[in-house]
């Protein structure tokens, strides 16, 4: 119990240290309200997404010569009609996706797949659309940059005024 409480020591000795775990605590509305700001984006985000790719990630299974080119074709053809790992065909979904592209996640494999995707109940066509990358690319121009940006300068704006109410200046540096 006590090497737990030991930080805590070294938090009580150092002002620096304590200016800044201070504003972190003090920053903690900001916080929320940049959340609530990326929520509403990702829910916005994820509609759009819905609109455009909602079904368009199945593919059949079945590899043959001949071309297949709808659902019915693969089903006939006794094909299994399989959805992709990544899916955008509710909003729920869309949201979670879109969280898991702005940590980095499977994002070449979705642009890859968007651009293939043709429509509800069509066989993929690799290089089928292109331009459906750029989508992805502003999510995550919008979603992890600008959000990552408001996050840290909200952050780093509560801890200067922090030092300015307490009218020194202290530094990370431990002195």
């Amino acid at each position: 119990m006590l090497r737990v409480m030991r930080p805590l020591r070294i938090l009580s000795r150092n002002q620096g240290l304590k200016v800044s775990i201070g504003a972190l605590v003090s920053a903690i509305p900001d916080i929320m309200n940049i959340l609530m700001v990326a929520l509403l984006f990702f829910i916005v985000y994820g509609i759009l997404s819905v609109g455009q790719f909602k079904g368009a990630f199945y593919e059949c299974t079945l590899q043959l010569e001949g071309p297949i080119e709808t659902k019915w074709d693969c089903l006939s053809l006794g094909g299994v009609w399989l959805n992709f790992v990544f899916d955008f065909d509710n909003v729920f979904n869309s949201v979670l996706l879109l969280y898991t592209l702005a940590n980095g996640e499977g994002l070449i494999d979705l642009i890859i797949k968007s651009g293939s995707a043709r429509g509800i109940d069509l066989q993929p066509k690799r290089g089928y659309s292109p331009a459906t990358g750029l989508f992805f690319i502003l999510f995550m121009i919008w979603g992890h940059f600008l959000i990552l940006n408001l996050f840290c300068g909200s952050v780093i704006s509560t801890y200067n005024r922090q030092k300015e109410t307490l009218g020194k200046v202290f530094l990370l540096s431990g002195k």
